[in-house]
C-alpha cells in the first residue's frame, strides 16, 4: 500500500508540477520571468516543508483536523478560482 501511494503522489506531482511552474510565467512580462519562478520554486519547497510539520502537529491536536483543514483550503481555492474575475480574462484570452 505504501509503494502504491507512493507512486500515486509521485505520478500526481510529476503532472501537476509543469503546469504548476509554467502557468504563472504566461502572465506576466519578460522581466518579471525570473522572480515568478523564484516564487513558485520557493512555494512549492516550502509546502515540502511546511505541510508534513504541520498535519503532524494538527494530527496531535485531535486525528482528523489535516483532513478537514485540507478540505476547507481546497474548497477557499475552488470558490476564488469560481469567482476571481481575472482566471475568465485568461480564458477567454486563450
Amino acid at each position: 500500500m505504501l509503494i502504491a501511494g507512493l507512486s500515486l503522489v509521485g505520478l500526481g506531482i510529476g503532472i501537476a508540477m509543469p503546469g504548476y511552474t509554467a502557468g504563472p510565467t504566461l502572465t506576466v512580462s519578460r522581466e518579471e520571468q525570473g522572480g515568478v519562478a523564484g516564487l513558485s520554486t520557493a512555494t512549492a519547497g516550502a509546502a515540502f516543508i511546511i505541510s508534513p510539520v504541520a498535519s503532524t502537529v494538527l494530527y496531535g491536536i485531535w486525528q482528523p483536523l489535516p483532513l478537514i483543514i485540507g478540505a476547507l483550503m481546497m474548497t477557499g481555492v475552488v470558490l476564488f478560482m469560481l469567482l476571481y474575475q481575472g482566471f475568465r480574462k485568461l480564458q477567454q484570452a486563450a
